[in-house]
């Protein structure tokens, strides 16, 4: 028995509605995955197909279903491959009430079902008909959905009785009661035959049932943030939480980490700085467990790097040497840039499939790669900021199938790829971002970017409206999932980092946005007025001089002054050293070794001292750190000549272009297109 037809037009209409909201042609998946079930089962399984059995359809065309054996004329015929449904007989399905739907005329090896729901006079009357009319010559009693403790209540033993009788064609139906008694207690105990439930009750069991298997089904087949869009109509958002967290929380059983956040999200440091509470830390604060640091106390809560393996694979042995020298510098802290456009960097356990290198044939992180990476950390007193794209520059996320088809976008323009936030990737969302945060001790999340004006070429590709009222909607229904899938992690919006958006400035102040830390990439400081003025809680600065994946280089002692300057600036939560779009060849290139001792340099000063008193500082900690002499020669200026960093970064973009437009242009992206327009 191989159960249903995976027809869905022929089949259930339910089934058809799945296909549907899958975005699937189910007639033509149904003929595909019907002969690939012939193709692979027949040749090796010495089996006769009169021996191989399918569910009747439950459709309107049942009868014309094109399965193996269902037209009686291509019985003749025995041509398996002019068959497009392996199973030569049919079980009849039950119906609502005593029997299965009978057919006008069968096939000696197809089945009836009588419905256990049914009485026990229905049954045997249902029995004595089947056998008398010699329409079918197997018979079956369904206890479909019934759990063995549920035979007794629902008197299956007695039903199997009555059906015995009927089958027997010994009894008629007017002396049935007479003798199903006396049959009942000759073969069952006395106990078991008193079972006889009403109609009403039977009704009220099934009733049960149906609504148990219900529930159990939707729970099983679907994660916390499908709940957030499968609302009923009419229901408010906040109801709409309130069902997905009710679920959520019954759920963590299953392994999903619970977080709860702290009543107090934010302190300050000994030198008055903002930083996050300790409190939020699952796992506690890291802290440095080797010698002291070269240089005196850092200002700012937070100070570090941020490290691009979206576009470049760094080794680990690279990491964990950076994570070392970070330390003896006194950071705290590493922005490990996940996902973008070009890479899904990491292999993790809940979808694996989703790994996407930043080349062809390239590496990516394994999970124990990340736990070994995040333990050096602690011991160095340096905690991890893992970034997602999700909202904007998503194509690392290929490997889903579930980025917005784009194609042309894709190689005209290789940047900004949205994610479509349907069902099927707020699931994944949901566990991927549980993972990362469970394999991380940061409070912390980076949530990259939401550019709308990037991703509207993209949009209209895809035939979405993206009109000025249209596109506002839209940004603001993928932000408020996105929030709604934050708060069920348990995440407050207070810890959330996302990118400074490049669209107008009157355009960004009065959107929503999930999370309320802003991070400043461009290469303008935002004024001490606008930071003053600023409503979110702070901000992270990876801007001007701060920035070294600039066009112009800047040499170590303007970037010692800046940050100096920085670190005396309110809501300046941290500041992270840019090195967006740079990879391990460029990171030399650029002197980025050179540029971090400067970095800590200013982070640590009570005062600027002057250029020589510094280069002398400067020098001193090069030799601590035991890194080549050309490095403290150049006091943090670059190997390269700023044309000579032009062109090697003008080079690598092409080359991700090219990749982004050879990936979406494949078989696959077909796929999501024809995903997309069935949709």
């Amino acid at each position: 028995h191989l159960g249903g037809s995976t027809n869905s037009s022929n089949g259930s209409l339910k089934d058809h509605e799945c296909y549907l909201e899958a975005g699937l042609d189910g007639d033509a998946l149904h003929l595909t995955w019907e002969q690939q079930l012939i193709e692979m089962i027949l040749p090796d399984v010495p089996l006769d197909p009169e021996n191989i059995i399918r569910w009747s359809s439950s459709g309107s065309n049942a009868e014309s279903a094109r399965r193996l054996g269902t037209d009686h004329e291509e019985k003749q015929h025995r041509d398996l491959l002019d068959y497009s449904s392996l199973g030569y007989s049919t079980m009849y399905r039950p119906s609502t009430g005593q029997s299965s739907s009978s057919p006008s005329h069968a096939r000696d090896t197809d089945w009836y079902t009588l419905d256990g729901s049914g009485s026990v006079l229905d049954l045997f009357t249902a029995a004595k008909k089947a056998t008398t009319t010699g329409v079918f010559n197997n018979l079956v009693l369904s206890t479909e959905g019934v759990a063995l403790e549920q035979w007794e209540s629902m008197a299956l033993w007695t039903k199997m009785v009555a059906v015995a009788m009927g089958v027997s064609n010994e009894f008629g139906q007017e002396e049935f009661f007479g003798s199903f008694q006396q049959t009942c207690y000759s073969v069952l105990d006395d106990h078991m035959c008193s079972m006889t439930a009403t109609g009403q009750q039977l009704k009220q069991q099934a009733d049960a049932r149906e609504q148990q298997a219900r529930s159990h089904v939707c729970e099983s087949l679907t994660d916390v943030a499908e709940v957030l869009i499968l609302r009923p109509p009419q229901e408010s958002v906040e109801a709409e939480l309130e069902l997905a967290r009710t679920i959520f929380e019954r759920r963590h059983d299953t392994g999903m980490q619970k977080r709860e956040a702290p009543s107090q999200l934010f302190e300050h440091n000994e030198f008055q700085k903002l930083r996050v509470s300790a409190a939020s830390y699952p796992e506690g604060r890291p802290q440095r467990q080797h010698e002291k640091p070269l240089v005196a106390p850092h200002k700012l809560g937070h100070t570090g790097i941020t490290v691009d393996t979206t576009r470049y694979f760094f080794p680990l042995t690279r990491l964990l040497s950076l994570l070392d020298q970070m330390g003896k510098l006194g950071f705290n802290t590493l922005h490990l840039r996940l996902t973008d456009d070009y890479a899904f960097a990491a292999k993790f356990a809940t979808h694996p499939n989703l790994a996407l290198a930043t080349k062809k044939n390239g590496q990516v992180y394994t999970v124990e790669d990340l736990h070994k990476l995040r333990r050096h950390a602690h011991k160095n007193g340096i905690e991890i900021i893992p970034e997602v794209n999700i909202l904007s520059r998503a194509g690392g996320w290929f490997q889903s199938g579930l980025l917005i088809p784009c194609p042309h976008f894709a190689c005209d323009v290789g940047c900004g790829m949205p994610l479509d936030l349907d069902v099927h990737t707020l699931a994944i969302l949901t566990n991927v971002l549980d993972e990362i945060l469970s394999i991380f001790n940061s409070p912390f999340l980076h949530l990259g970017y939401d550019e709308r004006e990037e991703s509207r070429p993209c949009y209209k590709e895809a035939n979405m409206d993206v009109s000025g009222e249209a596109q506002q909607e839209l940004s603001l229904e993928r932000e408020k999932k996105m929030a709604a899938v934050i708060k069920m992690l348990g995440i407050p919006s207070e810890h959330i980092i996302r990118w400074e958006s490049t669209d107008k400035k009157k355009e960004e102040e009065t959107r929503f946005r999930t999370g309320r830390i802003t991070h400043y990439h461009s290469n303008t400081h935002p004024t001490v007025e606008y930071l003053q003025n600023l409503e979110d809680p702070a901000v992270f600065l990876s801007t001007d001089s701060l920035n070294f994946a600039s066009p112009t280089d800047i040499d170590g002692y303007t970037i010692y002054k800046q940050m100096h300057e920085v670190s005396k600036q309110e809501k300046v939560l941290g500041v992270l050293a840019g090195t967006l779009e740079m990879g391990p060849v460029s990171w030399n290139g650029r002197n980025v070794e050179g540029k971090l001792v400067a970095l800590a340099m200013g982070a640590a000063a009570n005062d600027i001292v002057p250029k020589d008193e510094f280069e002398k500082a400067f020098r001193k900690i090069f030799k601590d750190l035991e890194i080549d002499g050309d490095t403290a020669i150049s006091f943090g200026k670059s190997r390269w000549s700023d044309k000579e960093f032009d062109r090697h970064m003008k080079e690598q973009r092409k080359a991700r272009q090219e990749l982004m437009c050879s990936r979406t242009t494949t078989t696959a992206q077909q796929r999501i297109a024809k995903r997309r327009k069935g949709s």
